[in-house]
């Protein structure tokens, strides 16, 4: 609550013109693509092909934030993003690094706009980097290009949809609450009602008494309680009349409550949707990840096998030394002067014999490697089956959700009130 206490609040468009990436990756064939990220917002650039170690991007990026001006310090807090370096192929995405900005520091400096070459951290280049400037912009002012055209669109809608959603929810709460007081007020007035007209039928039950005793007692003085006996009557009938008129309101409690009911279940569907596209969203991403994970293992099953090959190779050449070497021996064995080239020959193959031994221990342990990287590879490729399952059945699940909103959307407008669709439109906000 305290957190921004003694500053001044500004709100501002970060622009982030980003030019060109320079990279040297060995992936054929691939684009780049670059994101910026700000907390839970983000804005990313139109795939670019990487072409001789170089992308030539030229588009824009922005994102609102809300920057705060500390007035004792005399200068911005710290408002970190993040740039991050996605190269795309034909078996899908993978990080190739990101940059960390602290935009707060250019506005200390009082700089306009600043251009920036800044090295990648988390790539596998080292000399890897990304051209980019940096702009800071009223919060009504646009570009007039038409990438960052496209983010505002991404922006505004994103941002449209969670103030209507803020609307709609504000909208429910007021009207439960209005809606409430309504009925609440018709069933007091409905008590009060009632509370009368069991007066009056008291009252009117004691005048009919009193009248029949008046006239037992002075039939001469008839024609003056009967006037007042009547006058009495008609204000009884008039009220009577009051009452059934008045009973109207208790219908419209009844189809108020109903609303009620309905706007709720409403409601919590459309919690329920946004639930589904929120596990959705986190089914794509874990998705992603095992299938970059699962091309790491394949190129280093594919390194562990051309250094098992190669290893192979070495054995049998050193095999055919040996055996080069044992019928060397044979041809000097019958030869009494050779005999110090006999032991020469035995110490080469002795020598051999050991290195063959540890390229066969090499191997065994490449070939155990192999076999744990494959275990590895099964099971993140039953990983991707199964969350392709339940991405699929929450599809069918969110599909279904849909219909069903639709359904009871097109059922409660067939009700035909006036009142309820009155309702309807300051809920759905058209």
């Amino acid at each position: 609550m305290f957190k921004h206490a003694g500053t001044s609040e500004n709100k501002a468009l970060i622009e982030v013109n980003i030019h060109q990436l320079n990279i040297n990756i060995s992936v054929p064939n691939c684009e780049v693509m670059i994101v910026f990220q700000r907390g839970d917002r983000k804005a990313q650039t139109q795939p670019v092909s990487l072409i001789n170690k170089c992308a030539k991007i030229e588009q824009i990026l922005r994102i609102p934030a809300t920057l705060y001006y500390d007035v004792k310090q005399k200068e911005y807090q710290k408002k970190m993003g993040t740039l991050i370096i996605l190269i795309k192929y034909e078996k899908g995405m993978k990080n190739a690094g990101q940059i960390e900005i602290d935009f707060s520091s250019y506005l200390n400096q009082k700089k306009g706009k600043i251009d920036e070459i800044s090295p990648l951290a988390k790539c596998p280049d080292s000399n890897a980097t990304l051209s980019y400037t940096i702009n800071f912009l009223n919060q009504d002012q646009r570009s007039k290009t038409p990438e960052a055209n496209i983010n505002n669109i991404r922006e505004d809608q994103s941002k449209a949809q969670i103030a209507q959603l803020d609307l709609q929810n504000k909208h429910l709460k007021e009207e439960n609450i209005r809606l409430q007081e309504e009925v609440d007020q018709f069933r007091t007035q409905n008590k009060q009602q009632q509370i009368q007209i069991q007066q009056l039928l008291k009252q009117e039950a004691l005048l009919k008494q009193n009248y029949s005793k008046s006239n037992q007692e002075t039939p001469t003085a008839q024609p003056e309680d009967c006037q007042k006996c009547y006058e009495f009557q008609l204000e009884l009938e008039l009220l009577k009349k009051q009452k059934n008129n008045k009973q109207l309101p208790c219908d419209k409690c009844i189809n108020l409550e109903q609303q009620i009911e309905q706007l709720k279940k409403q409601y919590s569907q459309g919690q329920k949707k946004e639930a589904l596209d929120q596990q959705v969203q986190l089914l794509n991403q874990a998705n992603t990840n095992l299938k970059e994970q699962l091309y790491e293992l394949e190129q280093q099953a594919i390194k562990i096998r051309k250094e098992n090959q190669d290893l192979k190779n070495k054995l049998n050449i050193q095999n055919q030394q040996l055996i080069d070497c044992r019928e060397r021996i044979q041809e000097l064995e019958n030869d009494d002067e050779d005999d110090k080239r006999i032991l020469e020959y035995q110490k080469l193959i002795e020598k051999s014999n050991d290195d063959l031994i540890e390229i066969q221990q090499k191997l065994f342990s490449f070939k155990t490697e192999c076999d744990q990287l494959q275990k590895e590879k099964n099971e993140y490729e039953q990983q991707l089956g199964i969350l392709s399952k339940k991405y699929d059945s929450l599809e069918l699940q969110l599909f279904q959700q849909k219909q069903r909103y639709a359904n009871a959307m097109h059922a409660f407008l067939s009700l035909g009130d006036t009142n309820a669709i009155e309702v309807l439109e300051q809920f759905s906000g058209d």
